[in-house]
């Protein structure tokens, strides 16, 4: 199989939202919380509000960090 974070974000597979969320990890981790806001604000469009509400905290953080409100 292939590495977690080249998964397919807009795949259907449940996967695919956890290696989005990888990408925003490391991209807070490189200093881009813009970045990382850009990967986990598809998430928050999904219709499932299952996965919205176990990223939401970690958007907000990286929001707040960032500046936006």
């Amino acid at each position: 199989g292939g590495d977690l974070l080249d998964a397919d974000p807009t795949a259907p597979h449940e996967s695919a939202g956890f290696a989005t969320v990888a990408e925003a990890f490391r991209a807070e981790a490189d200093g881009r919380p813009d970045l990382a806001i850009a990967a986990l604000e598809p998430l928050v469009r999904e219709p499932r509000p299952l996965w919205r509400h176990q990223w939401l905290p970690l958007l907000a953080r990286l929001a707040l960090a960032a500046g936006r409100r």
